[in-house]
């Protein structure tokens, strides 16, 4: 509430008019519905203020433009005043030296890393994780996502649609790792009170998982179930016969996000969460499949590319 009543202080535009306005994400082509309310200002990253299916969310500019009207809203407009009874005089943030991947980093490369990736980690229970990947992940789950498990190799492969008759095809991992952020599917084992699930994941290993804070209304055994989530740890797993276990513990990701302070983003990298431009590449020549639900598709292979930053 604390954000959001500093955000509406700083409010520049405000949308009265009727109709819907457009946001497009820039670097995955995502579009939204909604309303445009103003812009803001926080830690020196512009924000659009927007009113998303009666919800009020912080789109980073840098990412996200808005359109109403004629006028298009994002990272070329004019940046927002400083909330009223604060100096239009904001002195810079000094950067500590640090060590990334071995290097020692300076203040130019750690402010463009900041504008970057900023809002591309996330802060769980303490711990920051790479949410490099999760625009992807969150637009092909957009996309009518189908899960094609045990195919090729024991991957999972996700299929996706991209336009009339033309679907995507993209190979999921064959192991998380504690610090991943990745779509996953699977038939879920066991149900835990009102909050958790275990989940057999459709892996080369049957990877078994627990996913906590999920709602388990209207799961049950033997369910499938698909989300994006980030492996948090381990937890001490016992199955239906007794035998103890240790399993992957995963989370659902944040779908609200908002850009890191300089400080936090300082202490991620102290931490050594990895930063990594991530993209999808699609292959050159498609392939023709038929589909039991709707014929003959024309389908695409992608591959999800991540560069880790230098």
């Amino acid at each position: 509430m604390r954000h959001l009543t500093t955000a509406l202080a700083a409010l520049v535009t405000v949308v009265a008019a009727a109709g819907a306005d457009t946001f497009t994400n820039s670097q995955t082509g995502e579009r939204l519905e909604g309303k445009l309310l103003g812009t803001t200002t926080r830690d020196g990253e512009r924000l659009l203020i927007a009113k998303l299916s009666g919800r009020i969310r912080l789109l980073p500019a840098r990412e996200w433009r808005a359109k109403r009207e004629g006028t298009t809203h994002g990272e070329t407009a004019t940046p927002a005043a400083n909330p009223p009874g604060t100096s239009d005089a904001r002195p810079a943030y000094a950067w500590p030296e640090l060590i990334y991947q071995g290097k020692p980093r300076q203040a130019q490369w750690l402010q463009k890393a900041y504008d970057a990736f900023g809002a591309k980690i996330g802060l769980i229970d303490g711990k920051y994780y790479s949410l490099c990947a999760i625009d992807i992940w969150e637009s092909i789950v957009a996309r009518k996502v189908q899960f094609l498990a045990y195919a090729r190799g024991g991957r999972t492969h996700f299929a996706f649609e991209v336009g009339p008759k033309t679907r995507g095809q993209l190979s999921g991992p064959i192991r998380l790792n504690v610090g991943d952020c990745c779509l996953v599917s699977g038939k879920v084992l066991q149900v835990i009170g009102d909050d958790a699930v275990i989940l057999d994941a459709d892996s080369q290993d049957r990877q078994l998982m627990r996913v906590k804070r999920v709602s388990t209304q209207g799961i049950v055994d033997g369910k499938y179930w698909h989300g994006i989530v980030i492996a948090v740890g381990t937890y001490r797993y016992m199955s239906v016969s007794g035998a103890p276990r240790t399993i992957l513990d995963c989370q659902p990701a944040p779908k609200e996000r908002h850009a890191l302070s300089r400080e936090q983003f300082v202490d991620a990298i102290r931490q050594g969460v990895r930063l990594a431009v991530c993209k999808l590449e699609r292959g050159r020549t498609p392939t023709t499949v038929i589909s039991r639900a709707e014929g003959k598709l024309t389908e695409w292979r992608y591959e999800l590319r991540c560069e880790p930053i230098d």
